[in-house]
């Protein structure tokens, strides 16, 4: 009986162990998964779903061109890049009604290279990233460093440095 009492704690010891284990670290299929969740998210113009995506003490960087011009270095937190986010959303949809949904997102990505921490706690990811419109009357091509950790079973973006380049098109 002592036994089978002891085999029984074993088993659920480590089986708490792995559930403690899969919720807090990372691995390439976790990456990747955030990385589709991000297009998920996109694509269906969800601001808030993006933001949950995003550690509470996450932080930024970006630079970025409109075409020809160089636009500034801007940093940013968490609240600032989901109201940032709330308003393209916003303009798109309000821009979406006077096009006849030309503005449908289409979202690709290329990791580059991924760096795991030895502890599996975070990551580095170098990461390409494209977001065009339907018949590509806009293009964006960022390129991003991201710091990804996982905290309560959640990937999630704690840090980004990106450069991004915004083209329209001229349809006449």
């Amino acid at each position: 009986m002592l036994i089978k009492k002891l085999l029984l704690i074993a088993l659920l010891l480590g089986g708490a162990l792995w559930y403690w284990h899969e919720r807090t670290t990372l691995s390439e299929d976790k990456i990747l998964a955030y990385y589709d969740q991000v297009g998920e998210v996109l694509e269906a113009r969800d601001p808030d779903g993006l933001c949950k995506l995003l550690a509470d003490d996450y932080q930024g960087s970006d630079s970025s061109s409109f075409g020809e011009e160089q636009g500034a270095e801007r940093q940013f937190d968490k609240t600032q890049a989901c109201n940032a986010t709330r308003e393209m959303y916003a303009r798109f949809n309000g821009a979406d009604k006077n096009v006849s949904s030309l503005l449908n997102l289409k979202y690709s990505y290329k990791i580059n290279n991924i760096k795991i921490s030895p502890d599996k706690n975070t990551a580095t990811v170098d990461v390409s990233y494209s977001l065009a419109t339907a018949g590509n009357f806009m293009q964006i091509e960022s390129h991003s460093i991201d710091t990804l950790i996982r905290k309560k079973g959640q990937t999630l973006l704690l840090k980004s440095q990106s450069e991004t380049v915004v083209t329209v098109v001229n349809r006449v």
